[in-house]
C-alpha cells in the first residue's frame, strides 16, 4: 500500500487564508472539524450559581485527504468572506457537522453565519448522503436566499 503525502498549512491571518483554501481538491468531500475550550476548561465564575460555558470556536480544520487546512480563528477574530464562500461551494464530511455549524454560527454572528433547521440563515443543509458509516454524515450546504 502506498500513502500518499500530506500538506498541513496553518492559518493564523486573512491574507493567507485564500490561497490556503484554493489548495484543497474540492471535487471530493472535505473533512471538516471545529475545537473550542471547553467548559471544564474555562476559569470559573465568580458567582457559584453561574455555570462554566464552552469557549468560542477557536480552531477549523479542513482537509481533502492529502491537504490540511488548519485555521485558527481565535487569531483572525471572524469568519472571513472567502471562507464563507468556500464553505456554502463544497460538501463537507464529518460527524456532527450541523452541531459545529450552529456553534460557529453561534459564536461569531458577525459574519451572519447561520444554521439551522428551524430559521433561515446564510447556510442551509440541502441534503445529507450517508455512505457506509452512518456516524459520517456528508453535507452539501448552499446560502440561503434569505
Amino acid at each position: 500500500m502506498q500513502v500518499k503525502s500530506s500538506q498541513v498549512i496553518c492559518v493564523i491571518d486573512e491574507s493567507t487564508l485564500a490561497p490556503a483554501l484554493s489548495k484543497l481538491d474540492t471535487d471530493c468531500a472535505i473533512g471538516f472539524d471545529l475545537e473550542w475550550k471547553a467548559a471544564r476548561m474555562q476559569p470559573k465564575p465568580a458567582d457559584p450559581k453561574e455555570k462554566r460555558a464552552n469557549g468560542p470556536v477557536a480552531l477549523m480544520q479542513l482537509s481533502d485527504g492529502s491537504t490540511v487546512v488548519v485555521i485558527s480563528l481565535a487569531k483572525i477574530g471572524s469568519i472571513p468572506d472567502c471562507l464563507v464562500s468556500f464553505l456554502t461551494t463544497v460538501r463537507l464530511a464529518g460527524v456532527n457537522i450541523g452541531g459545529d455549524l450552529k456553534k460557529l454560527s453561534k459564536d461569531y454572528t458577525s459574519a451572519q453565519l447561520g444554521y439551522s433547521k428551524e430559521s433561515p440563515g446564510m447556510f442551509k443543509s440541502t441534503s445529507i448522503i450517508r455512505g457506509s458509516n452512518p456516524e459520517m454524515p456528508v453535507f452539501r450546504l448552499n446560502k440561503d436566499p434569505h
